[in-house]
């Protein structure tokens, strides 16, 4: 009897074996067959787009390993859990970006034949209590220190929900959305792949469309691709780090419509603008907040910013330009939501004029003080003062 029990208790380990085996193999497959619809369906279009198309049939280049999505916050109680929400939603359920359709358990952790994606929230200081609400959402309930980070006087823990992980940071002040950006992206620097990793910035409010990811990946390899081709380099082969190694960024772009005459109107503005002191940058709406970038890219064109506000993002492209990185655009799904930080935040910034802008307020006042920054911006690399 204890031999049967035995014998049946390997045959249904083999069975149960059999079965994770399969599971994986057709999450793979599945994959595989995604990304290639994905890359063939989009091929075309961005042929058209360029003036170097690539060959008629190329196949889909290996995926990246890993994809962090950086979302800067400042006071985003309110706004963020709903975007959290519709960010791991998408991640979990999608088969290039859920580690296996969006399940993780004991069987698929050591898989890698998805990209393993994570969400990193950089609070910025804020004083709504948003740090402590990410952390009650998403936290681990282990209240041990060595399962903590600490960071100044805040602590964050690691959590995961599904198959793709959720990590608050925050800055003991406010400091600005680039200088939230870049801190998050000093986490980055240090991991050791670098080289494998690709970097969605994202607004807090969720006004980008999560949805348009899938996309911008393919715009970018793309993008890569044919740098690498018009280039004296060698062609790329099949493995991943020699196509996502390569500094390149896919600027999202919000369109000219907008459910307000006065932000229409501000954001044709603040681009023509921007275009006559910076000449073309490769990218019309510098202020989208829905970039991607390679981790290569993003840490070197973060690094040191300074322009540590809102608009930081035109000094980012225009060091990608200095630097002759490839940089591409698209058109991105977005709702411009209620609720703005642009006013509050600017106001409290260091930058010499805005003492005046803070007895003024408003959005068309605080539109001029980044069209200032942008000028100082301008003046400052020209006399060397500052150096990319």
């Amino acid at each position: 009897t204890f031999n049967k029990i035995i014998s049946t208790s390997f045959t249904m380990m083999q069975m149960t074996n059999n079965k994770i085996d399969e599971k994986n193999e057709y999450s793979s497959i599945h994959q595989n067959i995604h990304w290639e619809e994905k890359w063939n369906a989009n091929k075309q279009q961005l042929d058209e787009k360029t003036t170097f198309a690539l060959s008629a049939s190329p196949p889909p280049p290996p995926l990246p390993s890993n994809l962090i999505v950086i979302i800067p916050a400042y006071n985003e109680y309110d706004r963020l859990p709903n975007t959290l929400h519709n960010y791991v939603s998408y991640l979990n359920s999608s088969p290039l970006w859920g580690r296996g359709s969006g399940q993780l358990d004991n069987d698929q952790k050591g898989d890698d034949s998805c990209c393993h994606s994570s969400i990193l929230v950089v609070d910025d200081g804020s004083t709504d209590g948003t740090f402590q609400l990410i952390q009650n959402l998403y936290g681990t309930q282990n209240d041990d220190d060595d399962d903590k980070i600490k960071h100044g006087n805040h602590y964050y823990n690691d959590g995961a929900r599904g198959g793709v992980q959720v990590k608050c940071i925050s800055l003991p002040q406010n400091e600005g959305k680039g200088s939230a950006i870049a801190y998050g992206l000093s986490k980055i620097e240090c991991s050791d792949n670098k080289d494998d990793t690709i970097v969605l910035v994202a607004d807090a409010d969720g006004s980008g469309d999560i949805t348009y990811l899938d996309d911008m990946v393919v715009s970018l390899a793309s993008l890569i691709i044919k740098r690498k081709s018009c280039s004296s380099s060698p062609p790329p082969n099949d493995d991943s780090n020699d196509i996502w190694n390569t500094p390149a960024c896919v600027i999202g772009n919000r369109g000219n419509d907008s459910s307000s005459l006065k932000r229409s109107i501000l954001r044709w503005g603040f681009r023509t603008t921007v275009k006559l002191f910076c000449n073309d940058l490769g990218v019309s709406d510098t202020q989208c907040g829905f970039k991607l970038y390679t981790a290569n890219a993003a840490t070197v064109l973060y690094k040191d910013l300074n322009l540590k506000r809102w608009s930081h993002d035109v000094e980012v492209l225009y060091r990608a330009r200095e630097l002759g990185m490839a940089a591409d655009e698209m058109e991105v799904g977005w709702v411009d939501m209620e609720g703005s930080k642009l006013v509050g935040s600017v106001s409290s910034s260091s930058f010499p004029f805005s003492s005046f802008f803070k007895e003024s307020g408003g959005i068309v006042v605080v539109s001029m003080q980044m069209l200032l920054e942008v000028l100082w911006m301008r003046f400052q690399y020209i006399f060397g003062r500052w150096r990319v």
